[in-house]
């Protein structure tokens, strides 16, 4: 995908991807009862600013990427909270 022109959005997917990873098993596991889609929604965020922020918004390839990547996450992020919301109410 082009990361490798630019060092800066390689360390970003790379190092975004394994917090993602790792905060989500721990959620899983149930380690974590709150605030994990918060996590999520900030970090999908992040994911969407980054080419901005770190540089890169002028390679097509990963900015697309890290875009696509953030408003998916934001969407399930959101779709859990809804969720959580509906099951709560029943």
């Amino acid at each position: 995908m082009d990361y490798t022109l630019h060092h800066a959005a390689t360390g970003n997917a790379c190092g975004v991807g394994a917090v993602l990873i790792m905060f989500n098993l721990i959620s899983v596991g149930r380690l974590l009862e709150q605030g994990q889609e918060i996590v999520n929604i900030l970090l999908g965020g992040w994911l969407i600013l980054s080419p901005y922020a770190l540089d890169f918004a002028s390679q097509r390839e990963p900015t697309v990427n890290v875009m696509v990547v953030g408003a998916t996450v934001i969407c399930l992020a959101v779709w859990q909270m809804i969720d959580a919301v509906r099951i709560g109410k029943e």
